[in-house]
């Protein structure tokens, strides 16, 4: 099948048709540079005398003055859902706005309404230590190796960490199942929250913890994340692929198959010891699905570590990465990362739909560049890429986050105090979802697009029937 694929394209290489074009149509798109008219604590933030823009270094613990974001998925037909990871406020400054804390609180999910993108309410209020960790995990954080040390494992800095009520992981990911169930990542933990049926949430539940001493990277174990989740189905037909979003190779890419009515997590796949017992690059993964020539696969994007996007294939044993004859994206000749995105440069995430004949790759603003001509200040996209045989890995369409304002948001609109001018580390990470809700035409789906940093967007492509919105 591979080599028959492989044929295929070298001749259609010579003559490809043309692909189809697809308009990328923001519904709104709300950024840091609106000032906190939509949500107030989205705003430019001076600098923090307290980080160096080092990314081992930094206050995550709740007293941060950027503002900071993770997860944004659709709930059900009337709600978004948006993790607020830090809500820029200093609660131990005595002159704080606590008001403003009490209603965005630190480490939270809160409701977003799809028709403005406006908040709506705390849906869930994780705080910073939802359940206990293991007492040799928390001496790690602290400072310590594990007991008994744990060979390799080397220090970080202490300054991003603190042990205790205040404990809190650089990442706070999460993603619903078909039945509502919510699954958030909390260090080396998948916590379960289930609709009480009253609007709210029960929980959390511990569902999922992974073994950071066999599998972690043993260089870092106690910056482990979940900095991605996909959650599919529901019950006992629940898919759930989890990824650290990181280099650190026991924290690239799992994917589970679960029957949450049992609690039953197995591993699809032998990944053996190749990146310590899972597969793939750094990066937001897709959901799995069947291609036209009935395989199942899915996408990840690179990070600034990895700057690519990659299709993955399953052999019956394992997740393969095709070769890059096999799987490319085009973008269109003039793209230079100002007028189109370029996906071998910042892409973050990818999303893909069973339903769907592309997929959607979200990129970041440029990191770290300020004292490059070629690179600084540009914007982050949602582009989108042909995935069907004809015209695989064709450029169809794109926007620019915050486009539809007087300008997008760019690297240098959030500033750190490092020497190279970059902008917070967190930057670099975006998410991006695709769905596809009753009454949608043929090959149209909503896109939510997600910057930790920027803003976050919500966008149309096709027949979606959403002309009952202001903007149109």
């Amino acid at each position: 099948m591979r080599n028959r694929l492989l044929l295929a394209g070298l001749a259609l290489s010579v003559a490809l048709p043309a692909a189809y074009a697809l308009d990328v149509v923001p519904v709104w798109e709300h950024t840091l540079l609106d000032g906190g008219a939509v949500l107030p604590t989205l705003v430019i933030s001076e600098p923090d005398p307290r980080w160096d823009g080092d990314p081992e270094d930094g206050p995550w613990y709740g007293v941060n003055l950027h503002d900071q974001y993770d997860g944004f998925v659709r709930y059900d037909a009337n709600r978004l859902l948006l993790g607020i990871r830090d809500n820029g406020i200093d609660e131990t400054d005595p002159n704080h706005n606590a008001a403003l804390a009490a209603q965005y609180p630190d480490r939270s999910i809160i409701w977003i309404n799809p028709e403005d993108g406006s908040p709506m309410g705390v849906a869930i209020h994780v705080g910073f230590k939802p359940v206990e960790l293991s007492a040799e995990y928390e001496s790690m954080i602290d400072g310590g190796s594990g007991n008994p040390p744990i060979e390799g494992y080397e220090d970080p800095k202490n300054r991003r960490f603190v042990s205790g009520a205040q404990s809190a992981p650089e990442y706070m990911n999460f993603d619903v199942s078909d039945d509502g169930v919510v699954y958030l990542g909390y260090w080396y933990m998948i916590l379960r929250y289930d609709p009480d049926g009253n609007g709210g949430f029960t929980g959390p539940t511990v569902v999922y913890e992974q073994d950071y001493r066999n599998h972690g990277g043993t260089q870092r174990l106690s910056q482990w994340r979940f900095g991605d989740i996909e959650v599919m189905g529901s019950g006992a037909t629940t898919r759930v692929i989890l990824s650290g979003k990181t280099w650190r190779n026991g924290m690239r890419v799992r994917v589970f198959d679960v029957d949450a009515t049992t609690n039953t997590w197995t591993l699809r796949g032998a990944y053996g010891e190749e990146k310590n017992g899972c597969f793939g690059e750094p990066g937001g993964y897709s959901e799995t699905v069947i291609n036209a020539d009935n395989e199942e696969v899915l996408y990840g994007a690179g990070n600034i570590t990895g700057n690519n996007v990659w299709r993955y294939f399953w052999n019956g044993v394992t997740y393969e990465q095709d070769s890059p004859d096999l799987f490319v994206l085009y973008p269109p000749e003039d793209a230079d990362g100002w007028n189109h995105a370029l996906p071998t440069r910042w892409a973050g995430d990818v999303a893909a739909h069973q339903d769907l004949d592309y997929i959607v790759v979200a990129t970041t603003p440029s990191w770290g560049s300020q004292g490059n001509s070629n690179e600084i200040d540009k914007p982050g996209f949602v582009s989108v890429y042909s995935v069907a045989n004809e015209t695989f890995g064709d450029f169809l369409g794109d926007a620019v986050f915050g486009g539809t304002k007087e300008r997008p948001p760019v690297e240098s609109d959030e500033p750190s105090l490092a020497p190279s001018g970059a902008a917070v580390w967190n930057g670099i990470m975006c998410q991006v979802e695709v769905n596809r809700l009753p009454g949608y035409g043929a090959g149209a789906c909503e896109i939510l697009y997600l910057s930790q940093v920027y803003g976050y967007g919500r966008y149309v492509i096709g027949a979606t029937n959403v002309d009952q919105w202001s903007l149109f």
